[in-house]
This record gives C-alpha cells, sequence and structure tokens, in this order.
C-alpha cells in the first residue's frame, strides 16, 4: 500500500471525469461534498439494468445503462458500475465554479483484471488469495490523494501482489501523464 500526493490537481481531475484514463476501473463507492453530501455505493441494481436491457432492445439509440457501460452482454457480469458510467453522474455533482469541499472514489479492478494480474505477478498463489485490487482516490483541504490496496481473500504471507499493484498504479498514472510523490 502506498500514498501519492497528486501534484498537478487540475490535470488529476480533468482526466477522472471528463476523460477515460479510469474508465476501466469499477466504482465500489463514491463520495462527494458540494452544497450537499452525495454518497454512491457503486453497486449495480440487476432488476433495473435487466428491465433497462429488455427495454432497449427495442430503441434505437442504444443508451441503455448496460450500453453506456460499454457493456455488450445486456447486463455486467460484475458487481459494481464502471467508472465509465458513473464519470458523467459524479462530474454533474461536482461541475461548477467552486471546488467541491472533498470528495473520495474507490475504484476497483474487474475480477477479470484482478485474476489477469496475480496470475501474471504471483503465479503460485492460491485462487481466491486475492480478491480485490483497489485505487482509493480522496480530495480534502485543497489536497488529492491516491492510496493503493489489495484485499485478501485468504491469509498469505507473499506481498508480492501488493508490491506490482503498487508499481502498476505509479507506472498507470505516470503514463496517463500525472505527475504523482510518494509520501
Amino acid at each position: 500500500m502506498i500514498a501519492l500526493k497528486i501534484e498537478d490537481l487540475k490535470e488529476f481531475t480533468k482526466q477522472l471525469f471528463t476523460g477515460e484514463t479510469f474508465d476501466r476501473f469499477l466504482v465500489k463507492e463514491a463520495a462527494f461534498s458540494t452544497f450537499c453530501s452525495f454518497a454512491i455505493d457503486g453497486e449495480l441494481r440487476r432488476g433495473f439494468l435487466e428491465e433497462a436491457s429488455d427495454s432497449s432492445a427495442v430503441s434505437a439509440d442504444n443508451s441503455s445503462p448496460a450500453s453506456a457501460a460499454g457493456n455488450s452482454s445486456p447486463v455486467p457480469a460484475d458487481r459494481y458500475a464502471t467508472w465509465k458510467l458513473l464519470r458523467p453522474h459524479c462530474f454533474q455533482i461536482i461541475k461548477g465554479k467552486q471546488l467541491p469541499e472533498s470528495f473520495s472514489v474507490v475504484l476497483k479492478l474487474p475480477a477479470a483484471g484482478t485474476e489477469k494480474f496475480v496470475r501474471s505477478t504471483a503465479p503460485n498463489l492460491a485462487e481466491g488469495t486475492v480478491s480485490g485490487l483497489y485505487l482509493n482516490i480522496r480530495y480534502a483541504e485543497k489536497a488529492l490523494t491516491c492510496v493503493t490496496a489489495v484485499s485478501y481473500g485468504q491469509f498469505t504471507l507473499d506481498k508480492s501482489v501488493e508490491r506490482e499493484w503498487d508499481e502498476s498504479i505509479r507506472k498507470f498514472l505516470k503514463t496517463a501523464g500525472i505527475a504523482a510523490m510518494e509520501g
């Protein structure tokens, strides 16, 4: 687990709220404090999506929540909504002349990505040892910090996945042109 202080707040928030940089991640939860507080749990409501999927089958614009999430299947396989689906709604909450007082977004790598990452970085770990790879984004008091996290489904002394996840997030931010300082 590492904490990365984002050096260019404007560039990071531009990429987070209007770019596609973080779109592949799932949103476990998000919270925004502006003129009032907003909380999003990120968990998909399957019944709503199935209903929307049924009605979008006859819709010409293909703008159902499932298609907006970038999924070709009617209902996404993951438990949580993608950032791509929630990003425009979150942007509507924070946009304006004033910065939000604070916000936090907990992003999670999708299950398929987590499995692939674990297999490539720690092939000897038992299946199910790692249950999630997270990027926690927190803005408060005019500072933005990203904290990496690994959730374990089983106990292990092997921390190679943690070290590799930390390094992959450093590279991810650098590739996106986002300057971050550890600490």
